[in-house]
């Protein structure tokens, strides 16, 4: 069974179709209600770019597995980490340990990817409220993945002295 979700989605597109109830993406809303706020996103951008080593680049959509059509994103990196990606539907699509993602899911803080990647959660942005949840979940995996960067050095110039 599917956590209850943070917040209430109104509209879904395909891509999140697949992991809502389908009372959630068989309802009609105005396309002024199914409208993602582009300044949520930006802000969440804003945030994450703000953060040492992190930097951005955009991603075409497409077809995704399973056949449903992907939206356009911007990824965001640590070094060349894919740390990630905020769609311009508002869904964020961010990366984990599995253990990671299966307190992040099992907490109702977010829901496993709707296709199903391993280790991939996802988190609509549908108001202000939630940019500073969906900026915790990118500054959880920016900590991980620059911890493991440290790490790595470390181990690195071990090697080396």
């Amino acid at each position: 069974m599917r956590p209850v979700l943070p917040y209430s989605p109104k509209t879904v597109l395909a891509h999140d179709a697949i992991s809502l109830p389908k009372a959630h993406y068989l309802s009609t809303k105005s396309e002024k209600e199914s409208v993602v706020n582009e300044e949520l996103i930006e802000a969440a951008g804003r945030e994450i770019l703000s953060w040492p080593g992190v930097s951005k680049e955009d991603m075409r959509g497409g077809t995704g597995k399973g056949g449903f059509q992907v939206p356009p994103a911007t990824v965001y990196r640590f070094g060349r980490r894919h740390l990630g990606h905020i769609h311009v539907t508002g869904v964020a699509d961010i990366t984990f340990p599995r253990r990671i993602h299966d307190e992040l899911v099992s907490e109702g803080r977010a829901i496993p990817h709707p296709a199903g990647f391993d280790g991939v959660v996802s988190y609509r942005i549908r108001k202000s409220e939630d940019v500073p949840n969906v900026v915790e979940l990118f500054r959880n995996g920016y900590e991980l993945a620059k911890a493991s960067a440290e790490r790595r050095e470390a181990l690195q110039a071990g090697r080396a002295g």
